[in-house]
């Protein structure tokens, strides 16, 4: 039997990582991840889109498709992912304290920064 045949998507062996007490919430966590890093992937189809159109109003599919983005557009996106991902973590941000001399506001800010730059 080929993978190809099977039904639903695939699970992978092991345990399911758990960050929270109730699995509820956990489940919900993952939805909400999934669907922000889809809005991610469109800001950044609307960013090319735009930024093609307005270099040429009239383009095709290959225009798109050759559209090279700048190292300045590199950082713009960067920039908002990095402020879309800490708007999307607020409430997480927001728990932490600095009674442990700030270790945990580094190793968050650390963790912003390694999502904003995936590629590194």
């Amino acid at each position: 039997m080929s993978d190809k045949s099977r039904k639903g998507p695939v699970v992978p062996k092991g345990g399911r990582s758990v960050f929270l007490k109730d699995p509820d919430s956990e489940r919900l966590l993952a939805m909400i991840i999934a669907v922000a890093s889809e809005v991610s992937v469109l800001y950044d189809k609307i960013d090319r889109l735009e930024r093609v159109a307005a270099e040429k109003p009239s383009f095709t599919l290959a225009d798109l498709a050759a559209y090279q983005p700048t190292a300045e557009v590199l950082a713009e996106r960067a920039e908002w992912l990095q402020g879309y991902m800490a708007r999307l973590l607020r409430i997480f941000h927001e728990d932490l304290d600095d009674n442990d001399g700030g270790a945990r506001s580094a190793a968050y800010a650390d963790l912003m920064d390694r999502m904003a730059r995936p590629d590194q």
